[in-house]
């Protein structure tokens, strides 16, 4: 039995699986589970997410390819949300989509998989952020089955990573436990919290519970493009610009579909060649700026006076005329000008009341990804749990403890908060490691109840009706709500919903809305000029259901009009 857990990161794909064969214990505990070296390269357990798209087939190796043989594309899971979305690429002289590529590397992913195993694996489990829509699960979900991969579920990818922690969840623990998962990936960040519950006497497995979730769309290559924009375009600019002109002019002006005579005097093409230079130049320099992250992350005695850091770009010496320099104050300092630590504390309260815990309740914060790794963000969290639980001591006697379930008594629960100390190994391969966990051990270790981290609603004469709300679960119908039929364009019935992500309880706005999909209603049954009652269910593979039911005298009937009926996604 071969099973495949895959991390489909914006900046690195990782891969984890499970075989049967296999003795060898996970953290000592459990079986058949590792980590994958898909690329069969020495020491790369972890793959940048980049593309070489040759003229027959996409390559992913932690080496450079020939850019001659191959076109480099990134980031194109960033594109799953545009339908429209191409890129140009010359090795096959036409436009590719975002799904098409993800197919390609799927299907590499596969190939891999079964020159080492022999076989395809049977069953595979793909990750995605919490602020993934269902269009955008359907898009990567179908690039991976056209690829050949039999895709059992979809998770969150702070949800996969709980799992990697099975000692939490052990017959030894007896006691409730909340636990803040904080996500800080190259492309978003996305914070859980869950809430696990021990073996009881009706329950022999421990219960691992999604409370809240959500997501920010901010990641590492945000702080790298904050960090480039500072050193380069509003210090160096102009003088990056004049080292390009002098040094590089025989680059720009060297293109063999130009003739010779028209070089000189073809702005169109030379601003072309001088953009694509420029840009080879400072993606050359966001490589030593991610150096630089990972030097400060793994150097536990850094402070204030860090030494600054002398960018000096690989096989661009000219460039050291520059004098770029930046210490670890400086970086902090851009950091925090981004807005995105107030931004974290803003979503931990929301989280938080979404919960419906307190900061108290919350004794251990697991960091992974690579961005959590930077110090400032392990204050921010330190910063904000000191001061809310604070705050929450102060007011626990008259304001919170008739509310909340503080603790299994009515004392304040003084045990302190922790950080799971993770090794770096774990901390970027927990997501793809804990996957698979989940996809083989799932109701035979432990049982799950996920939640939705985003409402369901659909458009009544304009207005927004809530048909799912915040931290839903997964499996369980709603209660009904009424809505009317409306026509397409080509004339056929149907309900449309929308997906809200970080919603609250006042009035949605449009530009929240994400469009989700529609129920196809047969129209020798339902009308258009008629009101139903509907509820809806979303299943542990995202699917979304739908039963409807005759109103009479504004009553709706106990047994559905059919049976139930499944939203139609337009990928």
């Amino acid at each position: 039995m071969l099973y495949l857990g895959i991390d489909y990161g914006t900046c690195n794909i990782k891969t984890a699986l499970y075989d049967s064969n296999l003795k060898l214990k996970f953290h000592g505990v459990i079986e058949g589970i590792k980590k994958m070296n898909l690329s069969n390269e020495q020491g790369s357990d972890v793959l940048p997410h980049i593309a070489y798209i040759g003229k027959e087939k996409i390559v992913l190796s932690n080496r450079q390819q020939s850019p001659r043989s191959y076109f480099a594309v990134s980031g194109i899971k960033r594109h799953f949300e545009e339908k429209e979305w191409k890129t140009y690429v010359p090795t096959r002289n036409r436009e590719m989509s975002a799904m098409e590529i993800a197919e390609e590397e799927f299907k590499w992913i596969r190939d891999r998989f079964v020159e080492n195993y022999g076989e395809p694996p049977e069953k595979v489990i793909l990750t995605v952020p919490v602020s993934f829509s269902e269009l955008q699960k359907k898009r990567i979900k179908s690039s991976a089955e056209n690829a050949g991969l039999s895709v059992s579920n979809i998770v969150t990818e702070p949800f996969a990573s709980i799992f990697t922690q099975y000692q939490l969840f052990s017959e030894e623990i007896k006691k409730t436990s909340h636990i803040l998962v904080f996500d800080f990936g190259g492309g978003t960040l996305d914070m859980s919290i869950f809430r696990i519950t021990p073996p009881s006497e009706n329950e022999n497995l421990p219960i691992i519970e999604t409370l809240a979730s959500t997501g920010i769309n901010f990641g590492g290559n945000n702080i790298t493009e904050l960090i480039r924009k500072k050193l380069i375009e509003d210090q160096y600019g102009d003088k990056l610009n004049e080292i390009i002109n002098n040094q590089f002019r025989h680059d720009i002006l060297d293109d063999t579909n130009i003739p010779d005579s028209d070089k000189a005097v073809d702005s169109e093409n030379y601003n072309r060649n001088f953009k694509a230079i420029r840009n080879k130049i400072l993606n050359i320099l966001d490589k030593d700026i991610n150096s630089f992250k990972e030097e400060i992350c793994n150097d536990s005695t850094y402070d204030d006076d860090y030494e600054p850091h002398d960018f000096m770009p690989e096989n661009l010496m000219d460039l050291d005329d520059l004098g770029i320099t930046l210490s670890y104050t400086e970086l902090e300092e851009i950091i925090s000008s981004s807005g995105i630590n107030e931004k974290i504390c803003e979503s931990l309260d929301n989280l938080i009341n979404q919960a419906e815990i307190l900061a108290n309740n919350v004794k251990k914060i697991m960091l992974i990804g690579g961005t959590s790794k930077i110090p400032c963000f392990r204050n921010v969290l330190k910063n904000y749990f000191n001061d809310t639980i604070a705050e929450e001591h102060k007011n626990f006697e008259e304001e919170y403890q008739d509310f909340f379930d503080t603790s299994e008594s009515e004392e304040w629960d003084s045990e302190p908060f922790e950080f799971l100390d993770l090794n770096n190994d774990d901390k970027f391969n927990a997501v793809a490691l804990g996957a698979t966990i989940y996809l083989r051990y799932n109701n035979d270790a432990f049982r799950t109840k996920n939640r939705l981290s985003y409402e369901i609603g659909t458009l009544q004469d304009g207005e927004y009706r809530r048909l799912k709300t915040l931290s839903d679960i997964y499996g369980e119908w709603t209660i009904r709500a009424t809505v009317k039929p409306e026509k397409t364009d080509d004339g056929r019935l149907c309900v449309k919903l929308y997906q809200v992500f970080n919603s609250s309880e006042y009035e949605v706005m449009p530009e929240n809305l994400i469009y989700m999909g529609y129920f196809d209603l047969d129209s020798s049954i339902y009308s258009g000029d008629k009101y139903y009652s509907m509820q809806i269910m979303v299943d542990n593979n995202s699917t979304v259901y739908g039963e409807f039911y005759e109103l009479q005298r504004g009553i709706d009937n106990a047994s559905p009009i059919t049976e139930p009926l499944t939203i139609t996604l337009e990928v």
